[in-house]
């Protein structure tokens, strides 16, 4: 039996009215806004799974589909339950023959969510809040996540027709996701450990096995980079975000990660202004042995205290963070390769996974000491030296 706040197109309401307050012209709109809706959905879809690898900001993208799309599905949901056009029999009795689409709906919904919720859980989503700020607008790094299950709760109360291309559009998301994660989920192959090149607490911003964690990963000559920048009570500068002294990690100490020898250096490149890429950075390039090379890219001018051919140990400082290069605000890059050329001058460069000795982790709120830290975005880390 079809649930009572159901209506078909044509009937008449207990008030004696046609099916919704707005009559048939209304409902002609409303269902050409949807198809509309749907194409635009889809497109979106599609365009962020293509050009997912030049997305340097994927997990903004990812967030903003979701959170528009749930912000989208209340409102129409609002607009269906006011005309009289959702379907509660999944409520009732979610096994109903004649709610099969509805059910494999919701499902696509919940599977959705679940992989939105497991993409938080790996911190994709922890830089949402300093993105937010810059607005000026407070978002939580969890609204994505609520985002998701709200749109999986909605479909729990679908409009009355199932519509293919909407749900064609989430499962291909969904299915993007997947991938995408995968190989968040796998321990790393052949990692280089080292310690950490930094005094006190710092946070990886981007860094991780999967497109959605770092801007690197779909790029082979920096896939296993790192970057790190000091961040207080959750925000990486205080004051005037256009000066270089209002962020907390410029200048801050870079230290030797291992014994080794410094192949090159360069430090005369001025610092950027913030939000400025610049081709050319400060840069220092060591030998550990093994054909490893650590590279440490965005350095500040002037702050390197070692030459080429120099012996250094573990723990020593040898230069400063800064903002220069492709650096649209200071942090420390850090990635080992297998050559010591730069990879911004030579793309046939390979990166190895690093893991981080003598450290403590924090990650969701709890500290720990592993034997080695294998990092993603959003871990805070500090050397126990």
């Amino acid at each position: 039996m079809q649930s009572p706040i159901r209506h078909r197109e044509g009937n008449h309401d207990q008030r004696g009215g046609t099916a919704g307050p707005a009559g048939p012209r209304s409902r002609r709109f409303s269902s050409a806004a949807a198809v509309v809706g749907d194409i635009a959905l889809a497109a979106l879809v599609a365009a962020l799974i293509v050009f997912s690898r030049q997305n340097f900001l994927l997990d903004l993208s990812v967030a903003i589909v979701v959170l528009v799309a749930a912000v989208a599905a209340a409102v129409a949901r609002l607009v269906q339950a006011f005309r009289g056009r959702v379907e509660l029999g999944l409520l009732r009795q979610p096994l109903r023959r004649d709610l099969r689409p509805q059910l494999l709906q919701f499902l696509n919904y919940a599977l959705l969510a679940a992989l939105i919720l497991i993409a938080g859980a790996l911190g994709t989503f922890t830089n949402l809040p300093s993105y937010a700020g810059l607005l000026g607008l407070p978002l939580p790094d969890v609204a994505v996540q609520l985002a998701a299950l709200a749109l999986a709760a909605l479909a729990l109360v679908p409009a009355g027709r199932v519509r293919p291309v909407r749900n064609l559009a989430v499962l291909s998301f969904s299915v993007f996701l997947a991938v995408s994660l995968a190989p968040a989920l796998a321990p790393p192959r052949a990692a280089v450990a080292i310690g950490l090149p930094l005094e006190g607490e710092w946070t990886m911003i981007a860094g991780g096995r999967s497109m959605l964690l770092s801007h690197h990963y779909a790029t082979p000559h920096v896939r296993n980079a790192h970057d790190f920048a000091r961040l207080v009570d959750g925000q990486a500068f205080v004051g005037d975000l256009e000066h270089e002294a209002s962020w907390h990690s410029f200048g801050q100490p870079v230290l030797a990660p291992a014994d080794g020898t410094v192949v090159s250096v360069r430090d005369d490149v001025a610092d950027e202004p913030i939000g400025v890429l610049d081709p050319e950075g400060n840069a220092i390039v060591l030998d550990i042995g093994g054909g490893r090379y650590v590279v440490f890219e965005h350095l500040k001018q002037g702050s390197a205290l070692v030459r080429p051919g120099q012996s250094v140990t573990r723990g020593q400082r040898i230069a400063a963070v800064g903002d220069s290069g492709g650096s649209l605000s200071p942090h420390l890059h850090l990635q080992i390769q297998d050559r010591p050329s730069l990879s911004s001058d030579d793309h046939d460069v390979r990166t190895f996974p690093m893991v981080f000795e003598h450290t403590t982790l924090i990650r969701g709120g709890r500290e720990s000491t592993p034997p080695t830290a294998d990092l993603r975005r959003g871990d805070v880390v500090r050397a126990n030296r």
